[in-house]
């Protein structure tokens, strides 16, 4: 199981007898302590592949331009966007 995010911070459950058939292991992935480590990519391409063919569902609750980072940021921190922000890296402010 990997867990990719928690930011409702609602706790989790789950029985760990499903671990043993498979000597499954536990592993969180937190997006700003491993940015540096060597599967980062690997990582970031398999969640792209999972929204891709669907079996992830992506909330995306902002989408803004990259200029408007700060804001965006600022909005994630103060938990006022429900689900993920996109930031566009184009010449032109969506809207």
């Amino acid at each position: 199981m990997v867990s990719f995010g928690n930011s409702s911070r609602a706790s989790t459950s789950f029985s760990a007898g499903d671990f043993y058939p498979k000597e499954a292991s536990l592993r969180g992935f937190y997006v700003l302590n491993d940015l540096d480590g060597p599967r980062t990519a690997e990582d970031l391409i398999y969640l792209a592949s999972l929204v891709a063919t669907g079996e992830l569902a992506v909330d995306i609750a902002a989408v803004n331009d990259w200029r408007d980072a700060r804001e965006t940021l600022h909005r994630l921190r103060d938990r006022r966007v429900a689900g993920k922000a996109v930031l566009l890296v184009t010449g032109e402010k969506p809207g």
